[in-house]
């Protein structure tokens, strides 16, 4: 097993062992697993175009292993500070209702997750990681989360239209301008042929 992969799984692991520090209460365990978790996310994609083993595969257990951290990062919201739901419901359900159509859209077209790992959504994760490691060590502040969950809105509004745009999948599109970019230049090399 490559080294991207084992890290994925160590995700993987971390988010079972965070469950688990969530149910006891242990907040600082949680939140320094949280810490192992969001580093080994940080480093796998990276590891694995610098040492030449990135794959489909390899990109599909990283979205899972994202989605599982994901997951128990809203599971320890709840059990650690349950107000953050109930005072910000309006953005939970934003967010939540862009997620499901993404994930809706993208089984439909491709099949799969849509995984493109773009600019957009990794600054969402980087803004959203320093969100949770500073509600979990220092406690809520209110500016740090709406600026990540308009990120996060954001990233999800890219990847629709990147699904929308894209009839095949494709790993690692750094993002709506981007592709925008690219179809315009093909367009301009391969010109229609008219009539």
């Amino acid at each position: 097993m490559r080294l991207p992969d084992l890290l994925c799984w160590f995700r993987l692991v971390m988010g079972s062992l965070r469950l688990l520090f969530a149910l006891l209460q242990w907040r600082t365990a949680f939140a320094w697993g949280l810490l192992l978790a969001l580093a080994s996310d940080a480093l796998d994609g990276a590891l694995a175009r610098r040492l030449g083993v990135a794959s489909s595969r390899g990109a599909r257990l990283d979205s899972l292993a994202d989605a599982v951290l994901f997951g128990v990062v809203l599971v320890g919201i709840y059990a650690f500070e349950p107000e953050l739901y109930l005072q910000a419901a309006w953005v939970w359900a934003g967010t939540l209702a862009l997620d499901l159509l993404e994930l809706v859209l993208a089984y439909a077209r491709y099949g799969r997750l849509a995984s493109f790992h773009t600019w957009r959504s990794k600054l969402a994760a980087v803004v959203g990681g320093a969100f949770v490691l500073w509600l979990f060590f220092h406690g809520l502040q209110w500016w740090l989360f709406y600026l990540a969950a308009g990120l996060y809105a954001l990233a999800c509004v890219e990847d629709i239209a990147l699904i929308l745009l894209l009839r095949e999948w494709r790993a690692d599109v750094r993002g709506l301008p981007a592709l925008l970019r690219e179809r315009g230049a093909k367009a301009r090399i391969d010109p229609p042929s008219g009539g």
